[in-house]
């Protein structure tokens, strides 16, 4: 027998895809819409109290975006994708229906919803009091472990599917500032930059660093 939420997919479903760097929603846009991740990765972000852009997450295949539109007007962070991305897209109110109707259902939501906001926060905390260099070296790491690649992968290729320079706009720095820490650890032999990648050399520097 099909769950209310496996009828809801069924019967309302509709498939979105992005190229890398397209949004999927921007903080302060109307929250209509909660997503389900089907491929690829995806950048959370939003601006902190000096209007520049402070990286939160990355989401990966089955999980859910966009959840805060359970409770607010508007989203409180921006999601772009980081790969070739596809997603479901849910209207807000027909998973409210299906709150009232399904209370396993309603607990994983809520569940969810408290877990990702209580993330966020505790990012927004701890990075603010990483130098650069940290806060460089813990996305990667992050990036690592969202992809799901195994402990015993030591060198890691990571997709970076923007300039590397536009890093910037997630890490709270200037763009000559990320490319100067990006050549220090390529010197260092801790990373390698490709076109579009980056090839970690020494996973273990890059966790110490973190």
């Amino acid at each position: 027998m099909k769950t209310a939420l496996e009828n809801l997919l069924s019967t309302q479903r509709e498939e979105i895809t992005l190229a890398p760097r397209d949004f999927l929603y921007q903080e302060g846009q109307a929250a209509r819409y909660i997503y389900c991740l089907e491929e690829g990765t995806v950048f959370i972000f939003k601006k902190n109290t000096r209007g520049q852009n402070l990286w939160l997450n990355f989401s990966q295949p089955g999980q859910i975006l966009g959840l805060i539109a359970l409770k607010k007007t508007n989203y409180g962070h921006s999601a772009q994708a980081l790969s070739p991305v596809k997603v479901l897209r849910l209207e807000v109110a027909k998973i409210r229906d299906l709150l009232h109707q399904d209370m396993q259902f309603r607990l994983q939501i809520m569940t969810e919803l408290s877990r990702q906001i209580s993330l966020n926060e505790d990012k927004g905390i701890s990075l603010h009091n990483k130098t650069l260099r940290q806060r460089i070296a813990r996305m990667f790491l992050e990036l690592i472990r969202s992809l799901e690649l195994p402990e015993y992968t030591e060198n890691p290729t990571l997709p970076i599917c923007c300039p590397f320079h536009e890093l910037a706009d997630f890490l709270g720095a200037s763009p000559q500032k990320v490319d100067k820490t990006l050549e220090d650890l390529v010197n260092e032999g801790i990373i390698r930059k490709d076109e579009d990648r980056i090839r970690v050399l020494n996973r273990r520097a890059i966790e110490a660093l973190a």
